[in-house]
């Protein structure tokens, strides 16, 4: 399982490229309002091995620009972190410029007979 994060014009492509390699797309939406340019959240399932799975992946993110972006480590975050950890109780990171922290819930998720594990996104994640 996992979530692709895709500009509009990304997803059929995409779409296209994981259905021929044999996963599925559990799920398109957004999350955000009037940015640009546009971004879509896939959800995306596959079983089998998992080197065949990443490849399968991959050969769908070939077809965005999220290999062809640089990284910026240039960004400085002026929020204190360690404030931040003991307010929720869950360590964060910080990563170019946002403090990220995961809080996972306390019951567990279950699919299929299966355990979802909270860094498979059953967590309540928040940025700043």
């Amino acid at each position: 399982m996992g979530d692709l994060v895709l500009t509009e014009k990304e997803i059929q492509p995409v779409v296209s490229e994981l259905f021929k390699q044999g996963n599925k797309v559990t799920a398109i939406h957004n999350h955000l309002l009037g940015e640009s340019p546009r971004i879509m959240y896939m959800h995306i399932e596959g079983h089998g091995n998992t080197v065949q799975l990443a490849k399968a992946i991959r050969s769908g993110l070939e077809l965005t620009k999220i290999y062809q972006e640089q990284k910026d480590d240039s960004y400085s975050f002026q929020i204190n972190d360690q404030k931040l950890d003991k307010i929720f109780r869950h360590k964060g990171t910080v990563s170019n410029g946002v403090y990220h922290v995961s809080i996972p819930r306390l019951e567990k998720i279950m699919e299929n007979g299966m355990e979802i594990p909270p860094a498979m996104g059953v967590s309540t994640v928040i940025n700043f």
